[in-house]
Protein backbone atom coordinates (compact mmCIF):
# COMPACT_ATOMS: atom_id res chain seq x y z
CA UNK A 1 0.00 0.00 0.00
CA UNK A 2 1.44 2.90 -0.94
CA UNK A 3 -0.33 6.55 0.54
CA UNK A 4 0.85 10.40 -0.44
CA UNK A 5 -0.32 13.37 2.12
CA UNK A 6 0.17 16.42 0.33
CA UNK A 7 -0.32 19.54 2.79
CA UNK A 8 -0.69 23.70 1.73
CA UNK A 9 -1.00 25.84 4.99
CA UNK A 10 -0.33 29.85 5.66
CA UNK A 11 -1.45 32.38 8.00
CA UNK A 12 -3.82 35.63 6.93
CA UNK A 13 -2.89 38.52 7.96
CA UNK A 14 -5.49 38.50 11.47
CA UNK A 15 -4.41 35.35 12.71
CA UNK A 16 -6.12 32.83 11.15
CA UNK A 17 -4.32 29.21 10.02
CA UNK A 18 -5.34 28.18 6.53
CA UNK A 19 -4.97 24.68 5.75
CA UNK A 20 -5.53 22.39 2.37
CA UNK A 21 -4.79 18.55 3.06
CA UNK A 22 -5.51 15.80 0.76
CA UNK A 23 -4.46 12.13 0.75
CA UNK A 24 -4.11 10.03 -2.11
CA UNK A 25 -4.12 6.25 -1.91
CA UNK A 26 -2.96 3.18 -3.90
CA UNK A 27 -2.32 -0.26 -3.67
CA UNK A 28 1.17 0.10 -5.03
CA UNK A 29 3.29 3.27 -5.35
CA UNK A 30 3.09 2.47 -9.21
CA UNK A 31 -0.82 2.79 -9.08
CA UNK A 32 -0.40 6.40 -7.12
CA UNK A 33 -1.76 9.59 -9.14
CA UNK A 34 0.22 11.08 -11.99
CA UNK A 35 2.94 13.25 -10.91
CA UNK A 36 1.55 15.88 -13.36
CA UNK A 37 -1.77 15.67 -11.55
CA UNK A 38 -0.89 16.19 -8.64
CA UNK A 39 1.57 19.42 -9.61
CA UNK A 40 -1.80 20.52 -10.47
CA UNK A 41 -3.58 20.05 -7.71
CA UNK A 42 -1.34 21.63 -5.80
CA UNK A 43 -0.77 24.75 -7.97
CA UNK A 44 -4.98 25.27 -7.38
CA UNK A 45 -4.54 25.10 -3.41
CA UNK A 46 -1.61 27.76 -3.34
CA UNK A 47 -4.19 30.02 -5.64
CA UNK A 48 -7.00 28.66 -3.57
CA UNK A 49 -4.65 29.90 -0.51
CA UNK A 50 -3.66 33.30 -1.48
CA UNK A 51 -7.50 34.12 -2.20
CA UNK A 52 -8.27 32.89 1.65
CA UNK A 53 -5.50 35.18 2.93
CA UNK A 54 -6.71 38.57 1.65
CA UNK A 55 -10.19 38.26 1.46
CA UNK A 56 -12.06 40.07 3.65
CA UNK A 57 -13.08 38.57 6.85
CA UNK A 58 -16.83 37.73 6.82
CA UNK A 59 -19.45 39.41 9.01
CA UNK A 60 -20.91 38.43 12.48
CA UNK A 61 -24.08 36.50 11.48
CA UNK A 62 -26.95 36.44 13.88
CA UNK A 63 -29.43 34.32 13.03
CA UNK A 64 -31.22 30.78 12.70
CA UNK A 65 -28.80 27.73 12.33
CA UNK A 66 -29.43 24.68 10.51
CA UNK A 67 -27.83 22.05 12.91
CA UNK A 68 -26.87 18.12 11.49
CA UNK A 69 -25.79 15.14 12.17
CA UNK A 70 -24.14 14.81 15.86
CA UNK A 71 -24.76 18.62 16.22
CA UNK A 72 -28.12 18.28 15.68
CA UNK A 73 -28.83 15.12 18.10
CA UNK A 74 -27.23 16.92 20.98
CA UNK A 75 -29.52 20.48 20.14
CA UNK A 76 -32.16 18.40 20.42
CA UNK A 77 -31.90 15.75 23.73
CA UNK A 78 -30.55 19.29 25.60
CA UNK A 79 -33.70 20.92 24.32
CA UNK A 80 -36.40 18.63 24.44
CA UNK A 81 -34.61 16.65 27.19
CA UNK A 82 -34.73 19.95 29.39
CA UNK A 83 -38.51 21.37 28.17
CA UNK A 84 -39.72 17.99 28.91
CA UNK A 85 -38.47 17.94 32.31
CA UNK A 86 -39.15 21.24 32.90
CA UNK A 87 -42.98 20.23 31.68
CA UNK A 88 -43.01 16.78 33.60
CA UNK A 89 -42.19 19.24 37.02
CA UNK A 90 -45.00 21.79 36.02
CA UNK A 91 -47.32 19.32 35.67
CA UNK A 92 -46.71 18.00 39.57
CA UNK A 93 -49.03 20.11 41.97
CA UNK A 94 -46.15 22.64 44.07
CA UNK A 95 -47.83 24.04 47.88
CA UNK A 96 -49.30 22.21 50.39
CA UNK A 97 -50.13 18.55 50.27
CA UNK A 98 -53.03 17.31 50.40
CA UNK A 99 -54.23 14.97 53.56
CA UNK A 100 -53.95 11.17 53.25
CA UNK A 101 -57.11 9.51 54.05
Amino acid sequence: MARLVVEASTRADDGMDLVRVETFESRSPRDSPPNRNSRERRKRWVADLKALRIAPLAEPFDGPALLSGRAAAVFSMRFWGIASKDTASAAKPKGKRSPKK
